[in-house]
């Protein structure tokens, strides 16, 4: 919850204590999940190590067969990849994400993997020196 706040020093810090007591317990689900979160939040301080954690869920998800959890740290990397500007990580992630959710009947995952592909693209267009648009606005009813 505290990633979605934004508030990643608490994040990282209930992240921390999860990896550490799921760790102790042999829970495996959890140790990713909380792993994931983690990583989220690093990343999103603008520490790479956060995405390298992102990319170890995928592989520790996959060993484990938790496809959720693959999902998810798909989902987080295109999404976080996105808001920090770092479209070309973010798309690397885009195919492979959408693919696994698909053939892991994973449709929570999958379309919030393509909403993330929606931010990235407007991210993208209205970064772009060359193509600096405003903003879409409605137009006024009479």
């Amino acid at each position: 919850m505290r990633t979605h706040k934004h508030d990643d020093a608490a994040a990282i810090e209930w992240g921390l204590k999860a990896i550490a007591l799921a760790e102790q317990l042999g829970a495996r689900e959890s140790y990713i999940q909380a792993l994931n979160l983690v990583g989220v939040a690093r990343w999103h301080r603008g520490d790479s190590g956060g995405r390298a954690q992102l990319e170890r869920c995928l592989v520790l998800g996959r060993e484990a067969g938790i496809h959720s959890a693959v999902g998810l740290a798909y989902v987080n990397l295109v999404s976080i990849g996105g808001e920090l500007h770092q479209f070309d990580v973010a798309e690397k992630y885009v195919d492979a994400g959408i693919r696994w959710c698909d053939e892991h009947d994973l449709d929570h995952y999958g379309q919030a993997t393509m909403a993330g592909v929606g931010r990235l693209l407007w991210r993208r267009l209205t970064r772009s020196p060359t193509t600096r648009t405003p903003p879409l606005t409605r137009e006024s009813s009479p």
